[in-house]
C-alpha cells in the first residue's frame, strides 16, 4: 500500500535509543511525521534517527531535546513539535531509567527521587501536555519489561534483615 498523505504525527520520548528508537522509526515507517525527543546530551543520536527517519522511512522528523522530568522543558517539546510538523496525533511518553540496583536500605534518597521524576513525573508531564496537544489522538505509555524486573529486585528482594 502506498501512502498519499502522512498518517499524522507523533511525538516519542526516549528516543535517541533502544525502545523509542524503534518506536519512532516503526511509526515513521507507518506513515507519521515523527517528533524525536530524548535528553539534550543525546541531541547526535537523536540526529541521526531522524536522518533514518528522513532517508528511508518518513515523512518528516523533527529534534526536540528536553528533559521529561522538566515541566517547561515538556510543554517546550511539545509546543515546539506541534509548531514544526503541523500537529500532534500520537504521545508516546517512553523515556524512562532504571535507577541503581542495591538494596532499598542502601538506597540514596537522591537517587529514589530522580528514578520518581523521570518514571512517574515524566509520564504525568508527557500525558498533560501531550493531551493539550492532541485532544483526539492517542497517549501511550510504553514500558519494558527491564522495569519490572528492576522493581521486584529493588522493592522485594534486598530489604531482607543482616
Amino acid at each position: 500500500m502506498t501512502l498519499t498523505k502522512s498518517l499524522g504525527v507523533a511525538l516519542v520520548t526516549g528516543a535517541a535509543q533502544g525502545i523509542g528508537k524503534a518506536i519512532a522509526i516503526c511509526l515513521a515507517s507507518d506513515g507519521f511525521k515523527v517528533a524525536l525527543n530524548d535528553l539534550p546530551s543525546k541531541r547526535e543520536q537523536l540526529e541521526a534517527v531522524a536522518r533514518t527517519i528522513d532517508q528511508k522511512r518518513g515523512w518528516g522528523s523533527f529534534v526536540a531535546p528536553g528533559d521529561v522530568s522538566q515541566e517547561i522543558e515538556v510543554k517546550e517539546m511539545v509546543e515546539s513539535s506541534l509548531k514544526a510538523l503541523g500537529g500532534l496525533d500520537v504521545m508516546v511518553a517512553n523515556a524512562a531509567i532504571n535507577g541503581v540496583y542495591k538494596p532499598i536500605i542502601e538506597m540514596p534518597i537522591e537517587e529514589w527521587d530522580k528514578v520518581q521524576q523521570i518514571d512517574l513525573r515524566g509520564p504525568f508531564l508527557c500525558y498533560k501536555y501531550g493531551a493539550s496537544g492532541c485532544p483526539r489522538g492517542r497517549i501511550i505509555g510504553a514500558s519494558s519489561v527491564a522495569r519490572v524486573l528492576f522493581r521486584q529486585t529493588v522493592v522485594s528482594w534486598p530489604v531482607q534483615h543482616r
